[in-house]
């Protein structure tokens, strides 16, 4: 690993030069800006790929379910330390990374292992992914465990 100014810089996502800059094979001004909204720039970005509609769905929902963290402690303890000292970000910064713990990022582990669950049970029983996914949801539903809007997400797509 070099460290300093590259005299070649490379990555395998995107490559310039003084005409024009080239995002997974495509140009950037003519190919893809105007043509693609965020989602679909995003997970085209991570795979290459266009998303499909329930792809872009759940890349929506989860980006709106991220940005909803503005109130949680972590984030008002950046923000105020921001504040007391806008010269100091990497101290706003820092305040809000001490500041996370089991209930604020604890739902997503939680998720985690509800999903690696879903997998399993993919595998060992032989079922569809969706199956899976709605029988798991059923079974929070049942023992009264919060589904976190994923009922909500699911029925709209049926």
């Amino acid at each position: 690993m070099r460290i300093g100014k590259q005299d070649n810089p490379f990555t395998a996502i995107s490559t310039s030069d003084e005409h024009s800059i080239t995002v997974r094979g495509k140009d950037l001004c003519s190919e893809l800006i105007g043509e693609m909204g965020f989602t679909d720039y995003f997970y085209f970005l991570l795979t290459g790929e266009k998303a499909t509609k329930n792809q872009r769905f759940f890349i929506d929902a989860v980006l709106l379910a991220i940005a909803e963290h503005g109130l949680v402690p972590s984030v008002q303890a950046a923000r105020m330390t921001y504040a007391a000292a806008p010269d100091a970000l990497q101290g706003a910064v820092a305040a809000g990374i001490l500041g996370c713990g089991s209930v604020v990022l604890g739902s997503t582990e939680a998720c985690g292992v509800f999903l690696a669950k879903l997998l399993k049970r993919v595998k060992e029983e032989n079922i569809s992914h969706e199956t899976a996914a709605l029988e798991g949801l059923r079974e929070l539903r049942a023992n009264k465990k919060s589904d976190s809007g994923l009922w909500t997400s699911t029925t709209l797509l049926r």
